[in-house]
């Protein structure tokens, strides 16, 4: 109501008659200042209806709202990543990479997952401020080739040329190790 002050005010002081003394119109603007301070916007009175019922402020919920908190965060040459005053550990060969740390806020753990998507590990959720190191236990998979595995200069198997048929020494041994005694193909029959 009292940021509707200026306007009922220019609109008393209209009401004023011309004639008003200074004493009348003083215990007029009294009177309408007595009224708005009195006035509650949750209490009914003759103007105002009735407020609907539940309209006060409701309890808390219970668990938070489950929205997730997701941040981006780059690993150190530690290999740990730094979120809410704790380092968690990453395996060794994700040093430099930009990974996202994501945290539903009614779950006690988080998941770090690498910027495409693939799940990197998942984390108890250390107390915020902490300062704890949580350790990598290495039981989930890195669902992503890391990008520097393999080192300049080698030479990668199998590019650009299509498979080889094993020689007949290496099928030998493959079939001894089966157990099988496969003897040579019969020639075309005659």
């Amino acid at each position: 109501m009292r940021q509707d002050l200026p306007s009922v005010l220019r609109f008393w002081w209209r009401s004023v008659r011309d004639d008003a003394c200074v004493r009348t119109a003083q215990g007029s603007l009294d009177h309408l200042a007595e009224r708005m301070d009195g006035l509650d916007p949750w209490r009914p009175d003759k103007h105002r209806p009735a407020p609907p019922p539940g309209a006060g402020l409701r309890e808390l919920p219970t668990l938070p709202f489950p929205a997730r908190l997701c941040v981006v965060r780059s690993v150190t040459s530690q290999n740990l990543v730094v979120f809410r005053g704790n380092s968690y550990e990453v395996p060794f060969d994700l040093r430099g990479a930009l990974v996202e740390v994501r945290w539903r806020l009614d779950e006690p753990h988080l998941s770090i997952v690498t910027a495409g998507g693939a799940a990197i590990a998942r984390y108890p959720l250390a107390p915020p401020g902490a300062g704890l190191v949580v350790p990598y236990r290495g039981t989930d998979v890195v669902l992503e080739r890391p990008r520097n595995t393999v080192p300049r200069g080698s030479v990668i198997c199998g590019t650009g040329s299509a498979p080889r048929p094993l020689s007949p020494a290496a099928q030998a041994e493959a079939d001894a190790l089966r157990g099988r005694n496969i003897r040579a193909a019969p020639g075309p029959q005659d």
